[in-house]
């Protein structure tokens, strides 16, 4: 299916609902000013040769429901680390505790991708069931999308690149989404009959 960048603004603006939504969650949990801003989304294939670059901290959550498919938040893997290290309140990165990391941006994950998705529940008036997210360091994403796409890979993945705020620092993430074979043009045709 071929998207127009009509089709590519009602995904953003479901993404940046999302994105609104676990900024202010952030904020008040952490209690300083936590800004998030989603420049741009694309759609890719599944198949994209990009996916399986190793790179980073991934926090990955599966769905089901009107569209099903695999959700994840990723950093590269030293911005993850000052991400952790911001938001604990350590002043080198060295100091933080692994264990800290993950428990952070698990959480960090948790938040932004349940925003993200609710957001899409919302807009398709539907009930999307999540599984608990799941911390990886130094996986391909194609690796850990795996089953929300067949082995042919001719599914979409829908990417949004995301910079965080934190502190006056700018951290960079992308948040992606890996939609089962049919789902994301089921929804892009839900949105076209939306604006209709």
């Amino acid at each position: 299916m071929e998207l127009t960048d009509e089709d590519l603004e009602s995904l953003a603006e479901i993404v940046n609902i999302g994105v609104g939504r676990a900024a202010s969650s952030l904020s008040i949990l952490l209690g300083s000013a936590i800004e998030l801003k989603v420049p741009k989304v694309r759609v890719i294939a599944a198949s994209d040769r990009v996916l399986d670059q190793v790179d980073g901290i991934s926090v990955k959550q599966q769905f089901t429901g009107a569209v099903a498919g695999k959700a994840l938040l990723q950093f590269p893997t030293q911005t993850g680390r000052q991400l952790a290290c911001l938001l604990t309140g350590y002043d080198e990165l060295d100091e933080i505790p692994e264990f800290e990391i993950s428990g952070v941006l698990a959480e960090v994950g948790n938040i932004v991708l349940n925003g993200v998705l609710g957001s899409l529940a919302n807009i398709t008036s539907s009930h999307l069931d999540y599984t608990v997210p799941e911390f990886y360091v130094g996986r391909a994403v194609s690796d850990l999308i795996g089953s929300a796409v067949p082995s042919s890979r001719s599914g979409s993945v829908l990417i949004a690149d995301t910079d965080f705020c934190v502190s006056s620092e700018g951290i960079h993430g992308s948040i992606m989404i890996a939609f089962e074979i049919g789902a994301l043009e089921s929804l892009v045709e839900y949105l076209q009959q939306l604006v209709a």
